[in-house]
């Protein structure tokens, strides 16, 4: 059971977002940030989580794969993942979550996991409780075995 919760903190933290798939497309592929505009600055708030591990790359990589296909067979009436595109150990993903539009972004780097997301105003309350809960939760994750 614990590790279910923990595929869905994981998951749920990645895929939470406000903007669209759009704006996130046209984001500066240096830094992979949607740009900035009226729209989605007023009314949103950026997540971010930076989870430290030491495992290979590709190991990395495949237990984030793996939690999001656990969260969407076990999650699937919260959570929709429409579009998932790795580009080498970069994800994009679009969403949706609770019925709201959602994309995300996951860098997996050498030593830790970059998780970047843009919340719709109506759920930037989540944020502040997410973020400690998917730190936690993704070092679990990411710990050697």
């Amino acid at each position: 059971m614990k590790a279910r919760v923990l595929i869905a903190v994981i998951a749920l933290g990645v895929t939470l977002a406000g903007s669209a798939w759009a704006a996130a497309r046209q984001a500066d592929h240096n830094t992979g940030h949607a740009p900035q505009t009226e729209a989605n600055t007023a009314t949103s708030r950026t997540l971010s989580v930076s989870i430290p591990h030491h495992l290979p790359r590709d190991e990395a990589r495949q237990r984030v794969k793996d939690a999001l296909a656990g969260l969407q067979k076990d999650y699937g009436f919260l959570l929709k993942i429409d579009e998932e595109v790795w580009t080498g150990y970069r994800l994009r993903l679009r969403a949706h979550l609770l019925g709201q539009p959602a994309v995300g972004r996951i860098d997996v780097e050498q030593n830790r996991v970059e998780i970047n997301v843009l919340l719709p105003a109506s759920l930037s309350t989540f944020a502040e409780l997410a973020q400690p809960v998917i730190l936690k939760q993704g070092t679990i994750l990411l710990a050697k075995k």
